[in-house]
C-alpha cells in the first residue's frame, strides 16, 4: 500500500499528515489472517484526518455562540493572546452565532490574516487548517446611527454615538456627513 495519508513501515501502518484545506482520506487496508487450516483476508478501511485547534477571539460589544458554548469578549490583552479552543478533525464543522450588546454592530469574521469570511450573523467555517477566527462588532459611526452633538468647541466636537461619547478634532468632524 503506498498512498499519501499512510505508507507501510514493516508490520506497522504509519498515518500521515494530509495537506491543510483537504478532505478526509481514506485508507484501505487489506489484512489477511493465515492458520495452518485457514486463510481469511478482509479489507479494512481508517478515515485520515488532521486535527487541527481552532481559535475563537470575541471582541468587546457581542458575544458568540458555538454550539451550546456562549462564548463571551476577553479583555484585549486576553483576546491577544488567550482566545476561546477547540481542537477539531479536518471538516469538522463549526456552527457560529454572534450575539451583539446594546449599542454594538456586527462587523463580520475574520481570520488570522485579516480576511474577511462572512457578514452574516450566523456562519458555518468548516476546518480545514489551524485557525483563529475572530468576531467584530463595531461601535460608531455605520449608516443608520443616531449622532447628538453635545459640544462644539474651536477644537473639536463631542458626539454621542449608541450611546457612546466621542470626541473629534475638527479635521475629522469635517469628514463626517449626516443626512
Amino acid at each position: 500500500m503506498e498512498n499519501a495519508a499512510a505508507t507501510i513501515q514493516g508490520n506497522t501502518i504509519a498515518f500521515n499528515r494530509i495537506d491543510e484545506g483537504t478532505t478526509p482520506k481514506e485508507v484501505h487496508v487489506k489484512v489477511k489472517a493465515k492458520t495452518d487450516s485457514c486463510e481469511r483476508s478482509k479489507i479494512i478501511t481508517y478515515t485520515v484526518r488532521n486535527k487541527y485547534e481552532v481559535g475563537l477571539r470575541v471582541t468587546e460589544g457581542g458575544a458568540v455562540h458555538c454550539g451550546e458554548d456562549i462564548l463571551t469578549a476577553q479583555s484585549e490583552t486576553d483576546s491577544a493572546e488567550q482566545p476561546y479552543h477547540y481542537d477539531v478533525n479536518t471538516g469538522f464543522e463549526l456552527e457560529l452565532t454572534a450575539a451583539e450588546k446594546e449599542g454594538y454592530e456586527f462587523a463580520g469574521w475574520y481570520d488570522s490574516g485579516d480576511k474577511l469570511l462572512s457578514k452574516e450573523k450566523e456562519f458555518v467555517y468548516t476546518v480545514g487548517k489551524d485557525e483563529t477566527l475572530r468576531h467584530l462588532q463595531d461601535l460608531g459611526f455605520a449608516p443608520g446611527a443616531e449622532v447628538e452633538c453635545v459640544g462644539d468647541t474651536p477644537g473639536g466636537m463631542i458626539l454621542i454615538v449608541k450611546g457612546v461619547r466621542i470626541a473629534l478634532d475638527r479635521g475629522l468632524a469635517s469628514k463626517i456627513m449626516v443626512a
